[in-house]
């Protein structure tokens, strides 16, 4: 059977009167729960693209036709992956996928359908416009999201994001402030302060105008997407959001959300957490017997040392470490002390100072007969 996921970010149903319920009816078509029913339609920009992608059992390619809204216009959709799950037909999986282009349907609104072996899918209303003015006036905010950057093993049957693919949409909605938010743990002595751990950061509210149920459940399942972006912005969602039931069709979402670039970092020794892909780097040195080394980007500053052992390990180590070979100006061996047991330690650098270029720093192992060190580096940009 052919399925068109809810992760689109154009909305699909069944057309089938056997299932009249709220998860097979499209919001300009519902009417269940009693609720009143007003009417809603997407909008896109008129200048832009989007792909959508569906899901079979068959490899026959679906038949693809834009109403506009009495006359239609087919299209093709294209087969741009499969998978063979086992020997038998019955289990193998084509994936198909279709561009929609906004500037041929200018000022127009339209709804899709895509069909194959006698199931129907049917789009929401869709009306293409000239955004442009709404966004730089914040009457309208874009959200991006997909799995890009996911890991090899991390299946989606409904969706497959090898293929490069990533989904935006238009809602009316503006962020405003929010409380700052995190945690701040310090331990007081007579004459000292020692920071033992500190997320600190500020976060926004996310909150629509009233939207149909399904946009805030898109906006909900595109916040989980390793990728989620607010105006080209990246962000983090924080908890759940508060859907405001208004006894329509059509629902207000408010969202606590957090740009990951103003994320504040550990200070304690639980690990490394990357939290960009450019702000803070991980350096990884691995069965740490003699003397090793690794490279500091211009613009980085050496924040702390998470130090472990390998599996094999027979024995406490100390190193040091400098920007020569047998330096000692970043980590000495007095305070490279590693034991064996207790699990990873935080070795945090004495000497943070920003590297203009980039620069070798080289680890080497000076005690520890038998031992097998092994060496996160967190690297903070400050350029």
């Amino acid at each position: 059977m052919l399925v068109v996921s809810q992760a689109n970010s154009i909305r699909f149903a069944v057309q089938d009167s056997n299932l009249p319920n709220p998860e097979n009816t499209l919001s300009h078509e519902e009417k269940y729960g009693g609720y009143v029913n007003k009417p809603y339609c997407q909008r896109f920009s008129s200048s832009g693209t989007q792909t959508i992608q569906m899901v079979s059992e068959i490899a026959t390619e679906p038949t693809i036709t834009i109403y506009n809204p009495s006359a239609q216009t087919p299209t093709t959709a294209t087969l741009v992956s499969s998978y063979v799950t086992d020997a038998d037909p019955l289990n193998w999986r084509y994936y198909f996928e279709y561009i929609v282009d906004f500037s041929s349907w200018e000022n127009k609104t339209i709804y899709i359908t895509a069909e194959q072996d006698g199931v129907t899918w049917k789009s929401e209303n869709i009306i293409s416009e000239s955004l442009s003015e709404d966004l730089a006036n914040g009457k309208l905010i874009k959200i991006e999201y997909g799995n890009a950057d996911k890991p090899a093993d991390y299946k989606n049957f409904l969706i497959d994001y090898t293929t490069g693919i990533s989904f935006y949409f238009y809602v009316a909605a503006v962020l405003r402030n929010y409380e700052p938010n995190g945690e701040d743990e310090v331990f007081t002595n007579i004459d000292q302060k020692e920071l033992i751990e500190a997320q600190l950061f500020i976060a926004d509210v996310l909150q629509t105008e009233e939207i149909p149920k399904y946009l805030t459940k898109l906006i909900w399942m595109a916040s989980k997407h390793y990728t989620f972006k607010i105006n080209d912005l990246e962000y983090e969602a924080e908890g759940v959001p508060d859907i405001e039931d208004t006894q329509s069709n059509l629902k207000t979402l408010t969202y606590p959300v957090i740009q990951k670039n103003v994320y504040g970092f550990d200070t304690d020794d639980r690990g490394l957490t990357c939290t960009t892909n450019d702000m803070i780097l991980t350096r990884k040195i691995s069965d740490l017997t003699s003397t090793d080394s690794f490279v500091v980007p211009a613009g980085y500053l050496m924040h702390d040392f998470i130090c472990g052992h390998e599996a094999t390990s027979l024995a406490d180590y100390t190193f040091k470490a400098g920007s020569t070979v047998g330096g000692d100006e970043f980590i000495t061996a007095f305070i490279g002390d590693v034991p064996q047991t207790g699990g990873n330690i935080s070795i945090p650098v004495h000497e943070q100072r920003v590297f203009s270029s980039d620069t070798t720093i080289y680890v080497e192992k000076v005690s520890g007969t038998g031992a097998k060190g092994k060496i996160w580096v967190q690297l903070l940009y400050n350029g």
